[in-house]
Parts: C-alpha cells; sequence; structure tokens
C-alpha cells in the first residue's frame, strides 16, 4: 500500500479529510525530514491538523484570514498566499501547511538542544502543533514553563492535545487495519 492510500484508510472515519490523503501524503513526503519527522508521522499529522482546522473543506476561515484546508493564515503568509491561488489550492495548501509544521518542529527542536533537555517526539510534535495554531513564541514560552502549559494560548485551550489525540486514533484506525490485511508498508 502507498502512503496515500495508508492515509485514506486512517482517515476513514472523518470522509472529507480521507478524500484528500494523495495530497497529504505528496506534502509529507515532501517535507518530511529524516532524523526529524517521517512522512508516514507528518501525513498522519497533517491529516489530524486538517480535520482540526477545517473538518476537510477548502474554505475561507477564521474571519477570512485563514484559506484553504491547513487555514494557512494571510496575516503571516500573505504573499505565499498571493502566489498561490489565495491558498485554496489543495496540493499547494497542504505543502505550505507541512512546511510551516515542519519548521516549527525543527525550531523547537533546536531549543530543546539549546536547553540541553531532552523532550518526547511527542512533545515536540504537539509543541510544533500548538506553535501552527497560536505562533512559535507563544508555543515555546508555554513549553518553557512545562508541556501541561502548552495549550493555554491555543484556539480552545486544547489544540494540541486534540489534534494528538486524532493523530493517535488515525494510527490506531491505521494499524488495526493493517493487522486485518496482513499488514501493509508505509
Amino acid at each position: 500500500m502507498s502512503l496515500a492510500s495508508d492515509i485514506a484508510t486512517a482517515c476513514a472515519s472523518v470522509p472529507l479529510v480521507a478524500r484528500w490523503a494523495p495530497q497529504i501524503a505528496a506534502a509529507a513526503e515532501a517535507r518530511a525530514v529524516p532524523g526529524l519527522i517521517t512522512p508516514a508521522e507528518l501525513a498522519l499529522t497533517l491529516a489530524a491538523l486538517v480535520a482540526r482546522e477545517t473538518g476537510g473543506r477548502n474554505i475561507l476561515g477564521d474571519g477570512g484570514h485563514g484559506h484553504g484546508l491547513g487555514q494557512v493564515d494571510d496575516r503571516s503568509w500573505n504573499e505565499w498566499l498571493h502566489l498561490h491561488k489565495n491558498g485554496l489550492d489543495p496540493a499547494s495548501n497542504l505543502d505550505k501547511a507541512a512546511s510551516i509544521y515542519v519548521t516549527y518542529l525543527g525550531s523547537i527542536r533546536e531549543l530543546e538542544a539549546a536547553r540541553n533537555e531532552v523532550w518526547s517526539p511527542e512533545v515536540l510534535q504537539r509543541a510544533a502543533c500548538a506553535a501552527y495554531n497560536c505562533g512559535p513564541a507563544r508555543a515555546l514560552s508555554q513549553l518553557r514553563l512545562g508541556v501541561e502549559h502548552l495549550d493555554e494560548h491555543t484556539t480552545g485551550h486544547d489544540y494540541s492535545a486534540w489534534v494528538w489525540r486524532h493523530r493517535e486514533q488515525f494510527a490506531a484506525a491505521l494499524a488495526a487495519a493493517r493487522g486485518a490485511d496482513g499488514g501493509a508498508c508505509a
């Protein structure tokens, strides 16, 4: 099985997200960074981000500031949006969302190294989810206070926890499907 079929299987409970599996997989394969996040991990996270941001709808949201599936914000990415069909092309929107997430993940890992701390991959990835929602400065300041404070500035005060929970649900659905069909490659 391909990564796209794996993501479609994993997200079957959210059909509006599953329909974008080929674009999610392509973005994850293009933006994954060896030693930081695998394509499969990024694809599951990106699918969960899309589920939280728009439920899989390709829309303008957040008072007109969020664009497309990943709600790329015009207050931070205005020039990119003007060059990419206002962010409403699903493939380029998901690629940009993956790029933003991986950039934030890398920044958080650099902070971890600078502070001589060791955070679990889950904490690093959850912090990148929080940064995706409330910005890297706020997410990093909250992470410095402890992981339990990570969502204090996010939408609903639960953004990273919500995204991570759904990412894990998608991963569990994929594992169950692999068990039922004898396994698949991601």
